[in-house]
């Protein structure tokens, strides 16, 4: 019997709405040394990777800069190699298939998807 193939998206992008705390590193010329401070973030993106870890992008500057501004390609999670472009989110997706019964009575909930 075949196994079947472990394909998901490289990466999948989600709007962040919020405040948070970042530390931003700059270097002070006259004691000549590298001081942090914390400061307030607003909104941005959050970007997901099938593995589990995240980063977050500040803007749509800072998403573009990251290259991640395009649609994710399909990768193999064995081989790691790309396996086509990623259509939809698995977010959307996980509904959709969680709202599907085989009598089909829930066609109405799929439709408002």
């Amino acid at each position: 019997m075949a196994q079947a193939q472990d394909i998901k998206p490289a990466y999948e992008v989600h709007p962040f709405n919020g405040v948070t705390n970042r530390k931003v590193y700059e270097f002070d010329k006259e004691r000549r040394v590298i001081v942090s401070k914390d400061v307030e973030a607003e909104g941005g993106y959050m970007i997901y990777f099938p593995k589990g870890h995240s980063i977050r992008a500040f803007d749509d500057a800072h998403l573009a800069a990251l290259g991640f501004d395009k649609p994710a390609k399909l990768i193999d999670m064995e081989t790691g190699h790309e396996a086509g472009e990623a259509h939809g989110s698995l977010k959307t997706r996980s509904r959709r298939m969680t709202h599907r019964t085989k009598s089909g009575e829930n066609k109405e909930v799929e439709a408002n998807l």
